[in-house]
Parts: structure tokens; sequence; C-alpha cells
């Protein structure tokens, strides 16, 4: 297990309408704190952990954690009384430690969110075009549709 350590807290203000929200790490648990509501994730429990990176449409990255049918998203950007604002090196160390913790005692999936296979569809439509075409000359090589046969010739 990774010893604790300074950065195994992270405190943001993922709304402007909630108050302060406080991530902590401590002996193998999430505990996540907002006002006087405290709820305890054991990271024996995390089956998931994706990483939506920083985009155009989402201009700061998140962490969604999965704790069976629970989901924890942990934002980078935290709203201040005019802005918003990112707390990224203090959001990193806490996600390295979180990740390192949970690799040790689960056995979560780390997923990176888009990251996809792109040239899968490409693949299926081009085997599913193959297989239409070779039906469609199965059909034409028949003796019932040989004036479709060629017509298509």
């Amino acid at each position: 297990m990774v010893e604790p350590t300074a950065t195994s807290t992270y405190a943001t203000r993922p709304s402007p309408l909630s108050g302060e929200t406080h991530w902590t790490l401590q002996d193998g648990r999430l505990i996540q704190q907002r006002g006087k509501s405290r709820i305890v994730h054991p990271l024996s429990g995390l089956s998931r952990m994706t990483l939506l990176p920083a985009k155009a449409r989402r201009p700061h990255p998140c962490v969604t954690l999965r704790f069976g049918r629970n989901r924890v998203m942990i934002p980078a950007a935290s709203f201040d009384r005019r802005r918003m604002e990112t707390h990224l090196p203090t959001y990193s160390a806490f996600v390295r430690t979180l990740a390192a913790e949970a690799a040790a005692v689960s056995e979560a999936r780390f997923v990176l969110a888009g990251a996809v296979d792109r040239r899968s569809p490409l693949i299926w439509a081009i085997a599913l075009l193959g297989a239409g075409a070779f039906g469609m000359l199965l059909t034409a090589m028949s003796s019932a549709a040989r004036s479709i046969g060629l017509s298509l010739a």
C-alpha cells in the first residue's frame, strides 16, 4: 500500500450553488465530505477509474470513480465568486496518489476517456458492405434471378 502523503487531501467547489467538497485518502478509503455530509468509499470496492482529459468543450480535466453503482466525480476546476479556477498541481498529485493506492488494493479498470479505437467502426462498415455485395452476388447467381444478375453486370 502506498504511504499517505501531504497531497492526499483535495478540496474544490464543483458547483457555484454548492459548498466546498473535500476528498481525503485515509487508510484505503476515499472520504468525500461536503458540509456536514460525509460519504466513505473503500478503495477495495473501486471498479473503474476514468480520466476525462481537458478538451475544447470541457477546459478542465475530471476523474470519474465507480464504486459498484455509486459514481464519484472529482473535477480539477473550482468555482470562485466570479470565475472558475484550476487547481491542477494539487489535483494531479491527488489523482496520482489515488490511482496508486487504488491499484494496490483493488482490481479496478483504469480508463482514459476519448482513447477509443476509431478504426473499428470503419472496419465494421467495410465488412457489412462486403457481406451485402456477396449476398447480392449469390442472389444474382440463382436461376430465378438471372435477369437481375445480368442487369447488375
